[in-house]
């Protein structure tokens, strides 16, 4: 996704020595100072931007703060129209169209999207979750949002979650009566109204079986998300082209810079023999550094904007950066970043696999929108070069990270243009 949002890198008092000396494991550099651009907005922004994700194009977006809570209601319109609309806090914030697809929802995830296995964990508080078999007017949204006060059944409520349970592990459909599953979640007493579910952004997530209309259609809830996130699911109606990471509500939330080094400020310094591939998020986009010791050469990715000193060579592209987080390793060594770039892509794209050592028996596998598997492999090298020409054609394609289990564990997105 694009955004006006710039990130700049900075490498400050870097010293190369040139001669003709032939260069082996030399330590020519041992430090380098990253720092980012905060004029752009500058650290500790606190902003969510909720969108519909139909196919590779966002239905964008409104910002609001995270730890407070917000009302956020979305609708999708009649077969013939297929326009969808996001309100925030009882005000329209964003609208557009869904693609023509043979819809088909069987049941209502929240707090992760599935695919596979299930990914995107929320981490935060969920209050009165609302289900309707008509659009919602703008006025009636409004009146809600500004009476503050629990939802209630009407003629047009398939299902209505208070979510005021103290404990257990089901939670009651005002509607039909039933108590449908969660799966790690926590009720707690500071909810919106009354008390509210804590989902802890790990595994935690919740099933609400219920038949969802394809069309005409009203979602609301309160929500207030637990500090920063990024790409996480609220709620996705699940079935045919909504499973495949069609996420109906995804959030992008920041409070700071954070660093592959675990550093959260505007600057860090690395040292390149430790640190050769150092990236920067700010939640909304990423830029990744890869430092190159002894070839004089400093390349960055999706950098709209760079200074470099004493260096010979940039790059810029987009890169998908994904967290792995690994089994059997203690923290905080359990984490292996995997680089996939250029994202959107036109004849190739180059997987970077980090540390790809601690990740024995670990495969990444790539799939169409028809679950038709377009590349398979072990990862046991220390990058992929893979040419898009044999692919099945532009459009979205999945990428998922496979644990020695057999278990996905993490499933991204990849445009190919």
């Amino acid at each position: 996704m694009k955004t006006n949002t710039t990130l700049v890198a900075l490498i400050i008092g870097v010293l190369l020595s040139v001669g003709s000396y032939a260069q082996t494991n030399c330590t020519l550099i041992n430090q380098a100072v990253l720092s980012v651009d905060t004029s752009m907005g500058g650290v500790n922004q606190v902003f969510t931007v909720f969108y519909l994700r139909d196919t590779i194009t966002p239905i964008l977006q409104a910002n609001v703060s995270a730890n407070n809570w917000h009302y956020i209601v979305v609708t999708k319109d009649s077969q013939s129209s297929l326009e969808g609309k996001i309100y925030i806090d009882g005000q329209l914030a964003a609208s557009g169209w869904w693609d023509a697809l043979p819809y088909s929802y069987s049941k209502l995830h929240l707090a992760a999207s599935e695919y596979i296995g299930f990914s995107s964990f929320f981490k935060g508080w969920l209050d009165e979750v609302r289900v309707s078999n008509v659009v919602r007017s703008a006025t009636e949204i409004a009146n809600h949002y500004n009476n503050n006060a629990p939802f209630s059944v009407d003629a047009n409520t398939l299902g209505l979650w208070h979510m005021d349970e103290t404990s257990g592990t089901t939670f009651a459909n005002s509607v039909t009566g039933s108590g449908d599953l969660f799966n790690g979640a926590s009720f707690v007493n500071n909810g919106q109204f009354s008390n509210a579910v804590y989902f802890d952004g790990i595994d935690d997530r919740g099933n609400c079986n219920i038949n969802i209309p394809e069309y005409s259609i009203t979602l609301e809830y309160w929500v207030k998300l637990d500090g920063m996130q990024h790409e996480i699911t609220i709620m996705q109606p699940y079935g045919m082209y909504s499973s495949n990471n069609y996420l109906l509500v995804d959030t992008i939330t920041s409070s700071d810079y954070i660093w592959s080094t675990g550093d959260t400020g505007t600057s860090v310094t690395v040292d390149p023999t430790v640190d050769s591939l150092v990236w920067v998020t700010n939640g909304i986009c990423t830029d990744t550094i890869t430092l190159y010791n002894c070839n004089n050469v400093v390349t960055v990715y999706d950098t709209i904007y760079t200074t470099i000193t004493d260096t010979s060579l940039i790059s810029v592209t987009d890169t998908l950066v994904i967290n792995v987080v690994l089994t059997g390793i203690p923290a905080p060594n359990n984490i292996n970043t995997i680089n996939v770039y250029p994202n959107p892509a036109f004849d190739h794209i180059t997987i970077d696999n980090g540390s790809y050592a601690n990740m024995s028996g670990y495969s990444i596998e790539i799939a169409n929108t028809l679950g038709q598997v377009v590349f398979q492999s072990g990862i046991n090298q220390q990058q992929f070069y893979i040419d898009l020409n044999t692919w099945t054609g532009a459009g979205t394609y999945f990428i998922s990270i496979i644990d020695a289990g057999s278990n996905t564990i993490d499933t991204r997105t990849i445009v190919l243009q």
